[in-house]
């Protein structure tokens, strides 16, 4: 396989294995010359990424990972007002995940998803990862990570189905709950800010910005779907993607997994 690949030179190698199977594949591409789209997150663990980084920067090729939640587009907005400081400094911020395996997949065992499997690469520090890059995203890298969790469920896995963390910044922190085993599912945040607050819910998809002395902003999702959020960053890799780009993605596969290896 390996020969037939190298012989092939593919322009762009899309990688959606199984977590503990994409350094293998990712060597593979880009030793052949070829750019890479991965699925998150980028491997296991950060073994061999200073490596694949180095290839990737001396063959000039391209390289994204799939953290397709950056292009929702109240995530968007809230990652603009944040920046510009429309609630002024960040007090303190809550991310919470709360899914359920055994309904993914209906039409097949759950049990055998990767998700619920260590040799695959499961557990819900990697699975759900996004809520990691998105913190990463809008605050950088923590001084400090704490974690708590492990196998919380009834059901016999070998992998942490539910996790809760604090993440410490210099003046602020971040709490992030993390579970893949409840039947209440959501997905939300709060962000507090000395001059008003952040929060959206994927119950409602609404994203609701409230600063001190003026109406709130409320700003729908118009059914906005995961499809959306993977078709709208395909066409931004296919179409317009740059070496900055390039640069900015290895950094959130980078920075996502090192808050995973601190909270382990």
């Amino acid at each position: 396989m390996n020969k037939a690949f190298l012989v092939a030179k593919p322009e762009l190698t899309v990688i959606s294995t199984p977590t503990s199977k994409h350094r293998d594949f990712m060597m593979l591409a880009v030793e052949a010359g070829s750019s890479v789209f991965v699925e998150k997150p980028w491997a296991e663990s950060l073994d061999r990424f200073d490596e694949f980084k180095n290839i990737i920067k001396e063959k000039e090729l391209q390289f994204h990972i799939s953290f397709q939640r950056r292009f929702h587009p109240l995530i968007y907005n809230t990652y603009q007002a944040v920046s510009k400081g429309v609630i002024g400094n960040v007090m303190a911020a809550s991310f919470t995940v709360i899914s359920n395996v055994p309904f993914w997949h209906p039409y097949e065992d759950w049990k055998n998803l990767y998700a619920v499997r260590s040799e695959l690469g499961g557990g819900v520090l990697l699975t759900e990862i996004h809520e990691i890059d998105l913190v990463c995203w809008l605050f950088g890298l923590p001084n400090s990570v704490f974690c708590t969790g492990g196998s919380r469920s009834a059901e016999d896995i070998s992998v942490e189905d539910t996790v809760q963390m604090l993440l410490l910044y210099s003046d602020f922190s971040v709490e992030i709950t993390l579970c893949f085993m409840h039947q209440n599912t959501n997905r939300e945040y709060s962000i507090l800010g000395q001059k008003g607050k952040i929060s959206w819910s994927e119950k409602d998809d609404l994203l609701t910005v409230s600063s001190y002395g003026a109406s709130d902003n409320i700003i729908s999702g118009d059914n906005f779907s995961m499809n959306d959020m993977f078709m709208q960053q395909a066409n931004k890799f296919i179409n317009d993607w740059s070496d900055e780009d390039t640069e900015k993605s290895l950094l959130s596969a980078s920075s996502s997994l090192a808050i995973v290896h601190a909270a382990r």
